[in-house]
């Protein structure tokens, strides 16, 4: 956007829905709809509340964001992974953006199912 120019940005938080997450993984947060009037000439930095408890780094490269269109028309939604910046002792994940959709956090809990 351009400094004199005008933008509006709608953010709807949802708790269930027609999602289809990666396998061996769990959701740690809300989904959010993210909606942009306009598109960004640079990338915009989101951040978002999750609820796992993140006690070191290996506990962060656990966790990710995933993506998907707003304007998908089949059910259910379908996620991409996103890499995004998670720290130990805090409770937000952050991603950089160049378009906004339903955005939400996972923790990759595939291992929980290895086999020693």
């Amino acid at each position: 956007l351009l400094s004199d120019d005008n933008c509006t940005i709608k953010i709807k938080a949802i708790t269930s829905g027609h999602f289809n997450i990666p396998q061996h993984s769990e959701v740690v947060s809300a989904y959010y709809w993210i909606y942009s009037s306009r598109k960004f000439l640079k990338p915009v930095d989101v951040q978002l509340q999750h609820c796992a408890r993140l006690s070191s780094e290996e506990d962060c490269s656990q966790m990710q964001f995933i993506i998907a269109r707003c304007d998908q028309k089949e059910l259910p939604y379908k996620f991409s992974i996103k890499n995004g910046v998670f720290s130990p002792n805090n409770r937000q994940g952050l991603i950089s953006l160049t378009k906004f959709s339903i955005l939400g956090i996972i923790r990759n809990i595939a291992s929980y199912f290895l086999v020693e």
